[in-house]
């Protein structure tokens, strides 16, 4: 198989902790707290267990769309 070098590599999209962290206004360490509570967005661990850690920027996404709620204006009475 020939990857053209112009084709978006698997890697582009992988992200680092501490440029999550960042876009989620949290600290590092909430977000390793939130992996070891299994919260919090996706993420891959590549390695053994104290292998390095990276988020792709579409479960980061998916994980703000599910922090969303949706706020109603009340309704005024004129009457």
């Amino acid at each position: 198989m020939t990857i053209s070098s112009s084709a978006p590599r698997v890697t582009d999209d992988l992200l680092k902790p501490e440029a999550v962290a960042a876009a989620l206004g949290v600290n590092e360490k909430t977000l390793a707290n939130w992996r070891s509570l299994k919260v919090g967005p996706r993420y891959i661990r590549m390695g053994n267990k104290r292998g390095f850690v990276r988020y792709r920027s579409i479960d980061v996404e998916a994980y703000l769309q599910s922090c969303e709620h949706e706020t109603h204006q009340p309704q005024s009475s004129h009457g």
